[in-house]
């Protein structure tokens, strides 16, 4: 059992012997920074800790945990607090955690207290909700992660960037691969960001288009990452990418099923092109527009060179 489940196990045995108490605190056993347990009459768990009067933090107000400020017995405390009984174990867990970081020398208590809640907080955040979209857009990227992995697998999936929030999907020394996944017939593809199409430091890039249709008698995202495990990709470092993305497909794989529907198309990407790009706005115009996303039509686009896709693919794999 840990330390401080017990330590508020006895907090609130004595608390409940003394009815003259708001909160009843004890001092964390070998710990300095006067670092204190405490309880009060609605049974929550505290740990606090005493803090300057000029000492800014921002509070943090959750449905089982908050991070405020209290003040107690003429003494203002960083106050950790855990307001669900059903979450107790828990946060004695985080609070044996605290302590733990707290035993060696750290330059600011408080702030280490913040960032083992953020810690925390981003451990057991959610994963996000993919849209069918981004399903089957990570689902092409993966094709296309295949094609490179039967070329390099490990230098495949480090080249993989998209899942990290770089402006091309695929990033190497010797051009880049942006992956548009499309149900749409036709040859559109949907732009979601004004980097998309701009050529970075003089690399070429390619913009590949896969038409990537729902079907039971498709793969889902699992088979595809078993494709490429055993193509010689980490499975655990594939698995943390498509985290990345959104996705937990180690516990739970996307039901769906998706299959190449059409011919693969290609085209590199010149200032010929047709599209928006971040460096064709105004200087003083970029800091104000964050978000676009538009429909861009290639029947007519130049520059395609479906013939020269193997080509290129040798090439951005190249040492």
């Amino acid at each position: 059992m840990s330390n401080s489940i017990q330590a508020y196990r006895s907090l609130l045995s004595h608390l409940y012997e003394d009815d003259t108490s708001g909160m009843i605190k004890r001092p964390v056993a070998g710990i300095g920074y006067g670092l204190e347990y405490a309880v009060d009459r609605d049974s929550h768990r505290h740990l606090i800790l005493p803090i300057d009067d000029d000492y800014a933090f921002a509070p943090v107000l959750g449905e089982s945990l908050n991070l405020g400020e209290l003040h107690y017995e003429g003494v203002r405390y960083l106050d950790l607090c855990c307001v669900s009984d059903g979450h107790r174990d828990v946060f004695a867990a985080l609070a044996d955690d605290i302590i733990r970081r707290l035993s060696s020398d750290v330059p600011s208590a408080p702030a280490e207290i913040q960032s083992a809640l953020e810690e925390w907080r981003r451990l057991l955040r959610p994963a996000k909700e993919m849209t069918p979209e981004a399903r089957r857009g990570l689902f092409g990227e993966l094709v296309v992660l295949g094609w490179l992995a039967r070329r390099n697998p490990q230098f495949a999936l480090d080249v993989w960037t998209g899942p990290s929030g770089d402006c091309h999907d695929f990033t190497t020394a010797n051009g880049d691969l942006e992956v548009k996944a499309s149900s749409k017939e036709g040859l559109t593809v949907d732009i979601s960001s004004l980097r998309q199409l701009d050529v970075t430091d003089g690399h070429d890039l390619t913009l590949i288009r896969l038409g990537v249709v729902d079907t039971p008698d498709g793969q889902s995202i699992r088979d595809k990452v078993e494709e490429l495990v055993g193509l010689g990709v980490s499975r655990w470092s594939l698995y943390t990418k498509i985290k990345e993305v959104g996705l937990n497909v180690r516990d739970n794989p996307d039901p769906g099923r998706y299959a190449i529907a059409s011919e693969v198309s290609a085209w590199r990407i010149t200032s010929a092109f047709p599209g928006l790009r971040y460096g064709d706005l105004p200087g003083e115009w970029r800091d104000a527009i964050s978000k676009v996303k538009y429909t861009l039509d290639l029947v007519s686009a130049p520059g395609r060179l479906d013939d020269e896709l193997e080509a290129v693919l040798d090439r951005v794999m190249s040492d």
